[in-house]
């Protein structure tokens, strides 16, 4: 499952794709997870082992569907929650 296929994706972040999973790297963060896109929604859930954090988000929009501007958002809010997750770690 997170061994990625031998081949080149167009997906978002040059992620790779494992057995039902993407396997991608924003800001040197390793993330297991995958999007989902009904009309009218997007999706968006990752895991990230090196915090033990899941984070999964879902928009009850698709206007951003084409250009990803929900996928940055997203990335936006999940460096805060692992500058945070740093912090309080580190005062421990």
């Amino acid at each position: 499952m997170f061994t990625p296929a031998p081949f080149n994706t167009s997906l978002f972040e040059n992620a790779k794709y494992g057995l039902g999973c993407f396997i991608g790297e924003s800001d040197s963060v390793l993330y297991y997870g995958h999007t989902g896109f009904v009309p009218g929604y997007i999706t968006y859930m990752q895991y990230i082992p090196e915090y033990g954090i899941s984070i999964a988000f879902q928009f009850n929009s698709d206007a951003s569907h084409e250009n990803f501007s929900m996928k940055l958002y997203f990335n936006t809010i999940k460096k805060a929650i692992i500058e945070d997750y740093r912090k309080l770690k580190f005062k421990a």
